[in-house]
């Protein structure tokens, strides 16, 4: 995808071309409250955001966090 993220456990980790508000490495563990548990589930939590801004928590060295990105 445009983000270069890969399944990883726990979500899908971000590649070089993160989005504002983000960095490479980030774990995206879930999108306003959807887990990313697989595929699927990222396909259900970007399309439940819409035009967004939506509210995604990450894990940034070893912690989580949670960060409001805009959806294209």
């Amino acid at each position: 995808d445009r983000l270069g993220a890969t399944q990883v456990p726990g979500g899908y980790a971000i590649g070089a071309n993160a989005p504002p508000g983000m960095r490479a490495g980030d774990v995206v563990q879930s999108i306003n409250g959807v887990a990313l548990s697989d595929p699927a589930a990222a396909d259900v939590a970007l399309a439940g955001a819409g035009t967004g801004p939506a509210q995604v928590t990450i894990l940034r060295d070893g912690k989580p966090i949670t960060v409001t990105i805009p959806i294209r």
